[in-house]
């Protein structure tokens, strides 16, 4: 935190000559203040209205830079802003989201085979085709796993029920995986029996084939996907490498003219003529007065000085323009 002097200022001047006048304050440094209105109320000056037109585009192209891994910088030349830059910066964000959009389904597809790889294993001591047994007219083929204990205690309880079977094909310290069989006419039944023993049911990949025939074929599957996935990121490398000089300009062109907006709304406007109020620092004051001086149908005055603590110095604040 410093303590820096600063001198209250207030600037006249006409339409022709703001954005002059906007871009030496900016560079000085400038705080804008809203002006006490009493006096100008008189003359029918009234307040700047409307909203940051920057402040979409900036937020768009920094969701940009995010994806695109950019960390934006200073460029060496100032560009003026091209009258079209919200069509530009929707047109480069629309792209980025078909970009994520696309990539985020390949990978969602690549990360269903993958678990779905993890069940079929489960069930790959079933010597039977998984396809053909999911579409059985008559029967129902149920997936999943449940507690031993539980079980031992359904076939206990229902082993004189000829619906009531368990294969096995995998089980851990705790756990049983496996699958029942039950008669379409008689599954809700069964289901209940077998919901009651804590069973959960698994979604099996639909393949055709054994356990490890459909394990192959997801394999295949996911090869497929990661070519596409980086075919994927090669195309938005490419793209982003193109357009990065671009979106660098056109970002720390709107920063700017944001940061000039916010100085022209705490002004007070009069037909063709504004009234902006702040302060300069000390240290940027004299140039500031010079310069102001230079431009035509710009007129400024000065009045006490204060001080202000600030978070950062008037160094960082250039940095970070």
């Amino acid at each position: 935190m410093k303590k820096e002097k600063f001198k209250r200022v207030r600037v006249l001047c006409r339409e022709d000559s703001l954005r002059d006048v906007l871009a030496v304050l900016l560079s000085g440094n400038f705080k804008s203040e809203v002006p006490a209105a009493k006096n100008e109320a008189a003359l029918d000056f009234r307040r700047v209205e409307g909203d940051d037109p920057y402040e979409k585009p900036i937020k768009r192209l920094s969701s940009v830079a995010k994806y695109a891994g950019w960390k934006y910088t200073l460029p060496e030349k100032k560009q003026d802003l091209p009258q079209d830059f919200d069509s530009k910066t929707e047109e480069i964000y629309n792209k980025y989201k078909k970009f994520k959009r696309d990539k985020q389904l390949l990978l969602e597809q690549r990360e269903e085979c993958e678990e779905g790889k993890k069940r079929i294993r489960l069930f790959s001591g079933l010597p039977v085709d998984i396809q053909a047994l999911t579409e059985c007219e008559f029967v129902k083929a149920r997936f999943g796993h449940m507690p031993k204990d539980c079980l031992k205690r359904l076939l206990e309880i229902h082993k004189d029920d000829p619906y009531i079977e368990f294969f096995k094909s995998y089980e851990s310290e705790t756990d049983c995986w496996g699958i029942y069989l039950v008669p379409r006419s008689d599954f809700e039944r069964v289901d209940s029996v077998f919901a009651s023993m804590l069973f959960e049911p698994i979604n099996i990949p639909s393949a055709s084939g054994e356990a490890e025939k459909v394990e192959e074929q997801i394999d295949k599957n996911i090869e497929i996907l990661n070519r596409q996935i980086l075919e994927a990121e090669a195309l938005e490398e490419y793209y982003f490498k193109l357009h990065f000089e671009f979106c660098n300009s056109l970002y720390h062109t709107l920063v700017n003219e944001s940061e000039k907006f916010e100085i022209l709304k705490s002004g007070l406007l009069n037909n063709n003529s504004y009234i902006l109020c702040g302060l300069l620092p000390l240290s940027t004051k004299d140039e500031t007065e010079q310069r102001l001086k230079e431009i035509d149908g710009a007129f400024y005055t000065e009045s006490e000085t204060v001080k202000i603590c600030l978070l950062y110095t008037s160094d960082a604040a250039d940095e970070a323009r």
